[in-house]
């Protein structure tokens, strides 16, 4: 079976059943898909669903089906199109639904600057962005790590002990936080300790 492309002009009512699947894995978790809810106007600008429209998404749970496909099916019938769907994702920040649409459609919403600035024992400083982030220096010769975003002042800048990060994150043990060990979660740009 050949999979139709999707563009911004495709209208939401004729996605496959695949990528709303997709889509509905992301936004069904931690009701996400509540945000999006809220976010879609009316032809007037106004908010489309009130709260009680909200709740009636909410009790398709019950049945085992998702509210995020039930409010694409309702929303879709207004010739709402993938466009629209993906400017509302990257407003809310929703950056990983939308790729599930239009790959690289988040490139256009805002961008953070943030920098990484790794001080060595002799005092020299290493700087580099997280964007594209190389390893600058090895680990065992840090004493300090300090992160800030282009928005903050040279006063704002907080440092941290590498030593310190260590102990925080038991020495960055990559067992799940559920299983005893310090790792949230992991993505395209790295890993997520508690700490």
């Amino acid at each position: 079976m050949n999979q139709v492309p999707i563009s911004r002009e495709t209208l939401v009512r004729k996605l496959a059943f695949s990528p709303r699947e997709s889509l509905a894995s992301l936004l069904d978790p931690d009701d996400a898909w509540r945000k999006l809810a809220a976010q879609i106007p009316n032809s007037l600008g106004q908010p489309r669903y009130t709260m009680l429209q909200i709740r009636r998404f909410e009790k398709v749970v019950q049945a085992g089906r998702s509210p995020t496909m039930e409010l694409l099916n309702d929303w879709g019938t207004q010739n709402c199109t993938v466009g629209n769907l993906v400017d509302l994702l990257v407003k809310l920040e929703f950056y990983n639904a939308a790729d599930q649409l239009l790959p690289s459609a988040s490139l256009n919403g805002p961008t953070d600057t943030h920098h990484l600035s790794v001080v060595w024992d002799n005092g020299s400083v290493c700087e580099s962005s997280l964007l594209y982030a190389q390893p600058c220096c090895s680990p065992g010769c840090l004493t300090h790590l300090a992160y800030t975003d282009s928005s903050a002042h040279a006063s704002d800048v907080e440092k941290f002990e590498f030593t310190a990060l260590l102990r925080m994150t038991g020495g960055f043990n990559d067992a799940p936080l559920l299983q005893g060990g310090s790792k949230i979660g992991e993505g395209g740009f790295g890993l997520v300790y508690l700490g």
